[in-house]
């Protein structure tokens, strides 16, 4: 699967779980700060969801700067993420963000935030 694709469907399943702990009875800013995004972004999803059903939740496509990182550099780190991040010259037994960015300046000379690499994960 593409990797925009796989990106939607994991924004589309956090989301729904987003409206469905609302649904549940959890209030907006409880989730928000559960889910770690804003409280007018989750009242906003829930608005759409209401309107629209879950394709309101869908990311539409966007304008914006091109992304720094090739197809193949995406299909690589996906490969790299599989393994110990010892076996790539960093410490710890787990990839994080933090790791992520780093290993990323380190052997590819770009920067990323620990947010941008996280979404780099799988979902």
């Amino acid at each position: 699967m593409p990797r925009c694709s796989r990106l939607r469907i994991c924004l589309l399943r956090f989301r729904l779980h987003g409206v469905l702990l609302v649904a549940q009875g959890m209030s907006a800013p409880k989730v928000a700060q559960f889910l770690g995004d804003g409280m007018r972004t989750v009242e906003y999803w829930v608005k759409r969801f209401n309107a629209e059903g879950l394709s309101g939740l869908v990311e539409g496509e966007r304008p914006g700067r091109p992304t720094r990182l090739s197809e193949a550099q995406f299909e690589q780190i996906g490969v790299i993420l599989r393994e110990s991040p010892r076996a790539h010259g960093m410490t710890g037994n787990l990839w994080d963000g933090k790791t992520l960015a780093e290993w990323l300046r380190r052997n590819w000379a770009v920067e990323l935030s620990v947010r941008q690499c996280q979404r780099l994960f799988p979902c």
